[in-house]
């Protein structure tokens, strides 16, 4: 997408686990010069998008319902990394956990989202 690319994100994902990491740069930074809380959501929800939409048939997707974040640090320097995990796997929803780190592994923070299972259009 285009959000990936102007974010430079880099993703690892298997089937139970996705990885989505990016540079902390001016272009994700707040007015304090630190990384915006919009962007760590933006960052959780991407992980654990990607991973609800990866565990589906090619006709359907995830679409998030609800996004829940709490904040617990912020980096300055370097990448910030968000994990995803599963949760809850249903046929119609699902549930995943997150955290955000930066490249220290110092937890920066921690979240969790709920996805609909929809048909993809044609």
């Amino acid at each position: 997408t285009y959000l990936s690319a102007a974010l430079h994100m880099e993703r690892t994902l298997t089937d139970d686990f996705c990885k989505v990491s990016i540079p902390i740069t001016p272009l994700i930074h707040n007015n304090l010069s630190i990384p915006h809380g919009g962007i760590i959501g933006v960052l959780l929800d991407t992980a654990m998008g990607v991973l609800a939409t990866h565990s589906l048939p090619e006709d359907k997707a995830a679409v998030t319902t609800n996004l829940s974040v709490t904040y617990l640090a912020t980096a300055t320097e370097g990448n910030i990394h968000a994990r995803a995990f599963f949760s809850h796997k249903g046929r119609q929803t699902m549930v995943t956990t997150g955290q955000v780190t930066d490249d220290q592994g110092k937890l920066l923070a921690i979240g969790t989202g709920s996805f609909f299972v929809i048909q993809r259009s044609r």
